[in-house]
């Protein structure tokens, strides 16, 4: 009887083993997702502003950021490059 009893604490605390190398799996994934869709949308700010930027230096005079960001947001929109996932 004393077998049995070890056998099933064994079984259970590798069944418990698993599930919490399963949680601790999910969640490093879904904090490196997140993580990951910041550092995308932190490349699109700085990409738009580049291009601003380039833009500004190409015709020599400011342009509406506000106007063109919208501009080349919709255009990374339409980007495979840039398109979210």
């Amino acid at each position: 009887m004393g077998d049995r009893l070890k056998e099933e604490a064994r079984r259970q605390a590798g069944q418990e083993a698993r599930q919490e190398a399963k949680d601790i799996v999910d969640r490093t994934r879904a904090e490196l997702e997140e993580e990951c869709g910041k550092v995308i949308d932190d490349l699109r700010r700085e990409f738009a502003d580049m291009v601003i930027l380039a833009s500004e230096k190409v015709i020599n005079e400011t342009l509406d950021k506000k106007k063109h960001r919208k501009i080349i947001e919709e255009a990374m929109k339409q980007s495979a490059t840039f398109r979210k996932n």
